[in-house]
């Protein structure tokens, strides 16, 4: 039967919003925290948290909606930030800010 016969259906989803969110979409807000900090949030229920890794290699794990304070000299810096699941991170994802 398999090739021979066409089986009509219903659309699963009439519009974007009947979808789950996107996994690697990251939502980026600048805050007040003791000076001034970024604020990283997913709306997929399977990110838990962010993974921050700065020019020098260091990391920072954060959980969702947990302020990141800009601090170092001032003059361009360049991070990178990926979304953490509980099977495994996602790819990373450039960052670039200026602290004048």
């Amino acid at each position: 039967m398999e090739g021979s016969t066409v089986i009509g259906s219903q659309r699963l989803a009439d519009s974007d919003a009947d979808l789950a969110p996107d996994l690697a979409a990251i939502s980026t807000g600048v805050t007040d925290h003791g000076g001034a900090a970024l604020v990283f949030h997913a709306d997929h229920p399977y990110a838990t948290g962010f993974l921050v890794r700065n020019a020098d290699a260091s990391t920072t794990t954060l959980d969702r909606d947990q302020a990141l304070r800009l601090a170092g000299p001032a003059g361009t810096h360049r991070l990178t930030v990926a979304i953490m699941t509980p099977y495994g991170t996602l790819a990373a994802q450039p960052l670039h800010y200026v602290l004048r």
